[in-house]
């Protein structure tokens, strides 16, 4: 994940380490452990914070015995990498996770065929749960501009359209036709 806002990106793995790299010098400059492999990572808008989906395709994604770990998030301040918030609602590894442009919602996708959303605003307490996909989620994104919609692809290779909020599907795939997407 690259930093909107410095010459800086942010990197995860299956080490468990959060790892910040100068873009200019191609050198770290910062690192955290974290509990478990990760797969997943994104800076808010602002690029004040950095968001963090736990989890791992292989057994259990944790490390030093600890166990659950997988469909969790962390939410780091990017300056000191201090802990902001953390969460757990998905059932299997995070695959992707995302801020919104505005950066009002942080959502992640799951192993589990499901993105769970959260307000960024209020200490990233859930907002919804998005159960559009009959698959796992491979990827998606959000609209370009409020209210905030999703489009997501999935492992069965199909795309469907969600209400961000309130984590509704869309039926009428057609209706989003015109929708701008937000470019990252």
């Amino acid at each position: 994940a690259v930093n909107p806002k410095k010459k800086e990106f942010a990197t995860v793995g299956d080490d468990a380490t959060l790892r910040v790299w100068s873009i200019a010098t191609c050198k770290q400059i910062a690192s955290k452990e974290l509990e478990a492999g990760a797969r997943s990572v994104a800076y808010s808008p602002g690029g004040d914070l950095i968001a963090v989906g736990l989890g791992s395709a292989g057994k259990g994604g944790a490390k030093k015995g600890k166990q659950g770990l997988d469909g969790s998030f962390v939410v780091f301040q990017s300056e000191s990498l201090s802990l902001a918030a953390e969460g757990q609602h998905a059932h299997e590894w995070v695959r992707d996770l995302k801020f919104s442009p505005d950066g009002r919602t942080l959502a992640l996708a799951s192993q589990d065929n499901q993105i769970y959303t959260y307000d960024a605003t209020e200490n990233f307490a859930q907002r919804a749960t998005i159960t559009a996909n009959k698959a796992f989620v491979t990827s998606f994104d959000f609209s370009a501009e409020p209210p905030g919609y999703v489009q997501t692809n999935d492992g069965a290779l199909a795309l469907a359209f969600a209400d961000a909020t309130a984590g509704a599907t869309i039926p009428q795939p057609a209706t989003m036709r015109d929708t701008k997407w937000a470019t990252w």
